[in-house]
């Protein structure tokens, strides 16, 4: 009786082992989306991001989407000492990178400014809460007529705006 107690033991231990190797380093699935569309259904879902620094700079961004892909809105920044620049945007969220932590947001953003308007290509990466705004060096687009990074390799997201309640007196 105490070998069969034994015998029962060891084929537990051996079952747990099996199971153990088999799923080792398997990955369970998320529980949960980590994108823009998680909350977003058939209504229209305003969500909004501002930025101050203590020498003056300013931004704020404002996003409207109803189905966390075609995003429309605006984006106005104003930075210390120089002329700002503001306008409506519109474009499209891609899904969540891991790589990254956020999703990219591929944007047009016709931006008024001293007087001029152009359309420019404008990139944010958006997660936890934060819009981080894609700055690079533009060229003119021959074809489009359209302001593009010149290199996209070069594209630096220095600039990270936090999430805020489109109420927020520094929406306005």
């Amino acid at each position: 009786m105490k070998n069969l107690k034994y015998i029962v033991v060891l084929l537990l231990v051996i079952g747990l082992g099996y199971v153990a190797y088999k799923n080792w380093g398997k990955v369970p699935p998320p529980t949960e989306k980590k994108d823009i569309a998680a909350d977003v259904g058939t209504d229209r879902v305003d969500i909004c991001y501002i930025y101050n620094t203590e020498a003056g700079d300013k931004a704020a961004l404002h996003l409207i989407t109803s189905d966390g892909i075609n995003v429309t809105g605006s984006f106005n920044y104003t930075p210390a000492q120089k002329d700002k620049k503001t306008g409506a945007i519109v474009g499209t969220v891609g899904e969540y990178n891991e790589v990254l932590a956020a999703q990219k947001a591929d944007f047009l953003w016709t931006a008024s400014g001293e007087g001029v308007t152009n359309t420019e290509q404008l990139w944010i990466l958006l997660g936890d809460g934060n819009a981080r705004v894609g700055f690079g060096e533009m060229k003119l687009d021959p074809k489009t007529k359209q302001y593009v990074y010149a290199n996209s390799d070069k594209v630096t997201y220095s600039m990270t705006l936090q999430q805020a309640s489109c109420d927020d007196p520094a929406m306005k």
